[in-house]
């Protein structure tokens, strides 16, 4: 049996997701991306491939983004 966290189900919906939380909780923190870039030491451009769901997630930036959201990595996986 293939593990839903293998699956291209799982590959197509979490970048999706996790646009939609970052998103938000840019928002919430009132910052625009440039400024989420350099909390986050990424690019601006990468900051919107991330929002726009168009990009595939690395541990490393998940803990960046954490850091830069004034949040941690469970954040992003809690509220899927």
């Amino acid at each position: 049996m293939i593990s839903l966290y293998t699956s291209e189900y799982f590959k197509s919906i979490l970048p999706e997701q996790l646009a939609r939380i970052i998103t938000e909780r840019r928002e919430y923190l009132n910052i625009s991306q440039i400024d989420l870039a350099v909390r986050c030491h990424l690019s601006e451009h990468m900051i919107k491939k991330m929002e726009k769901g168009k990009h595939n997630f690395r541990v490393t930036e998940l803990e960046k983004l954490s850091f830069g959201l004034e949040t941690s990595v469970k954040y992003f996986f809690a509220v899927l």
